[in-house]
């Protein structure tokens, strides 16, 4: 099981409880807090979207970069200490 299922489930159950117990008492701000943990989670989630998207990108410029067996990147660094 991986640790974001994990970390649903918690703050799932966690907010669940926090519901129970302030919703009925405080339904005006409850709605405020439910509406800001909603936008802070997309928030976090299209971060690490754009993140693993630009880490894939850097990764397939780095393999086209280096990955090329014609090209000796290093043959002007050798051929100065020889």
């Amino acid at each position: 099981m991986s640790f974001t299922y994990v970390a649903v489930a918690v703050s799932g159950a966690a907010s669940g409880f926090l519901l129970n117990e302030f919703g009925a008492r405080y339904p005006v701000e409850t709605a405020l807090v439910v509406i800001l943990i909603c936008g802070v989670a997309t928030l976090c989630w299209a971060g690490a979207r754009i993140l693993r998207d630009a880490s894939g990108r850097v990764d397939a410029l780095l393999d086209d970069e280096l990955g090329r067996s014609g090209e000796d990147h290093f043959a002007e660094s050798s051929a100065m200490g020889a």
